[in-house]
């Protein structure tokens, strides 16, 4: 496609910033997903200019200063509200009528307002306003996500619910026959060879042990509805496409070892890696990695960090990459990847130890 517009550059401001509407937002997700040159210049261009403010740690207003701030207006705008009295002269203006002009009786004469009294109250109140507004709006903004997080680590705990209920009908977690090398980017590709990493969750979708709902993360702001009764009479192999899933699963290596101990990691919220793949799957993948891209968080929650899945049932927040106690491991890339490398969708962890989601 060709250069971003720039109706598209305000949109993804807009998305970036949190000032879009719920419908803008989807937009731009679209946008995103769809247009390389929109996730450049979301991703290198404006993430990478307003990353440093996420380190910033939000302080909430202390409530005595917000209560004195608020008693101190209130005090300020009653002040020039107070009764006249008699002994007081009335200050306000009079205008004279015009020579010639007959003044006329229009009997009683409406209250008058001091000129500079109501500017007074007005920017009282405003500034009361505007002092909630600052310290409500971030406070709400933050509880809400802090929900959705909540959210979202539930769906996860329904998919190993599922998925522990699976092992036990078959006595094996799920799984489809692939070929070690095969493209498994391919999310929604209904073919023959199972290429996507996504088949194996969607066998529990297909098979009613986890609702499809469930892959959903609650902080994307993409609005999907699926009748799961629909899509499995459609006797699809996989998710109809990315916008169904919102996890990234673990790559198996292709030697035996220890990826079933409490700590390995099974599941966690989108692989960053993801929102670069194309559309298209008829042509082959091939994606330059810089150092931006391996060290974002998941895009679910506005990449301050991610839900994991442990393989014993556990699950948490974390707003790094890095699992682990002893030997850190970012569960995004594999070991072998570097700035530079050329990702082609299809490349295996070299070891048991390498916990790889994807995509």
């Amino acid at each position: 496609m060709g250069l971003l517009s720039h109706e598209q550059k305000q949109l993804l401001f807009d998305h970036c910033m949190g000032l879009a509407s719920e419908e803008q937002d989807a937009q731009a997700e679209l946008l995103i997903s769809s247009n390389p040159d929109a996730a450049n210049f979301y991703y290198e261009q404006l993430k990478a200019l307003l990353s440093p403010l996420e380190s910033l740690e939000r302080e909430p207003c202390p409530d005595s200063l917000a209560e004195q701030t608020i008693h101190m207006l209130t005090e300020r705008a009653h002040a020039h509200d107070e009764p006249r009295t008699d002994d007081e002269p009335d200050q306000t203006p009079v205008v004279a009528a015009p020579v010639g002009v007959a003044q006329q009786d229009n009997g009683p004469s409406p209250m008058r307002l001091n000129a500079w009294r109501s500017p007074v109250q007005i920017a009282a109140v405003a500034a009361i306003l505007l002092f909630l507004v600052s310290v409500t709006v971030p406070a709400l903004g933050m509880v809400r996500e802090r929900a959705r997080r909540s959210q979202c680590r539930a769906m996860l705990g329904h998919v190993f619910d599922g998925m522990t209920q699976y092992v036990s009908d078959f006595g094996r977690a799920p799984s489809v026959k692939t070929v070690s090398g095969e493209p498994y980017w391919k999310v929604g590709d209904q073919g023959s060879d199972n290429h996507s990493n996504t088949r194996r969750p969607y066998l529990l979708a297909k098979q009613g042990y986890v609702e499809p709902e469930h892959f959903l993360c609650p902080s994307r702001k993409i609005k999907r509805q699926w009748d799961p009764a629909e899509l499995r009479s459609r006797g699809l192999q996989d998710f109809p496409s990315r916008d169904y899933i919102d996890f990234s699963s673990r790559i198996a290596c292709d030697k035996t070892g220890n990826q079933t101990a409490g700590d390995a990691v099974l599941m966690a919220d989108m692989n960053p890696l993801a929102e670069l793949f194309p559309s298209d799957h008829s042509k082959p993948l091939a994606l330059r990695l810089d150092e931006d891209i391996l060290g974002r968080n998941s895009a679910n929650h506005g990449g301050a960090g991610q839900n994991v899945l442990f393989n014993d049932g556990s699950y948490r927040f974390m707003k790094s990459r890095l699992v682990g106690v002893k030997v850190l491991d970012d569960i995004f890339m594999l070991q072998s990847m570097i700035p530079g490398t050329l990702f082609k969708g299809c490349e295996l962890p070299d070891c048991d130890t390498d916990a790889f989601l994807a995509p």
